[in-house]
């Protein structure tokens, strides 16, 4: 391999339903991180490119979490505006 950077492709949509996981990987022999998203029989797999990690790795690796938080947050919110017994969801 030439180490030679290469643009971003793919693209999925995935609709995870109770069924859904998620898994990380690190390695300890330097090859890159990656994580996964599991349901219903499909993958969806992020790969960093090249062969080691740059600023532009943890750049993207900082916006993915930043807006995995956002996510959580909203589903949280979401639950407990709907959930009886909540704060939120408790009948008037």
């Amino acid at each position: 391999m030439s180490g030679e950077r290469r643009p971003t492709f793919g693209s999925a949509t995935m609709h995870v339903g109770p069924d859904g996981w998620v898994h990380f990987s690190a390695y300890d022999d330097g090859h890159l991180p990656n994580l996964s998203v599991h349901g219903g029989g499909i993958s969806l797999t992020v790969y960093l490119s090249g062969e080691v990690t740059d600023a532009d790795h943890v750049r993207f690796a900082q916006e993915l979490a930043s807006a995995t938080r956002k996510f959580a947050a909203e589903c949280e919110r979401l639950h407990t505006a709907t959930t009886p017994g909540t704060a939120a969801g408790t009948a008037a």
